[in-house]
């Protein structure tokens, strides 16, 4: 029986890789500049190194019975705001 480590972190997986994340609100009225913003953060981390740039916008962030990110931080979706995960990855020597 393999252990639970071995399907998490199958053997050809360099699981000596890193990742930072962030969650940002962004209001509507910035979606333009923050996706500018987001494409020469980009460059600048593969320039240091980073291997995997993703960002991802949260869409349905209320799921009855369940605590959302929003009211977990106290935020809230007045004024259009949206919520953007990022993550890079980085190799673990870097």
């Amino acid at each position: 029986m393999k252990r639970r480590s071995e399907y998490l972190y199958p053997k050809d997986i360099n699981t000596k890789n890193y990742i930072d994340g962030f969650v940002l609100p962004i209001p509507r009225i910035y979606l333009d500049e923050f996706k500018k913003a987001v494409e020469k953060i980009a460059e600048i981390r593969k320039e240091y190194g980073a291997i995997a740039y993703f960002i991802f916008v949260g869409d349905d962030l209320s799921l009855q019975g369940t605590k959302s990110f929003i009211e977990t931080r106290g935020c809230e979706r007045r004024g259009g705001n949206y919520f953007w995960l990022g993550i890079v990855s980085f190799k673990g020597d870097t």
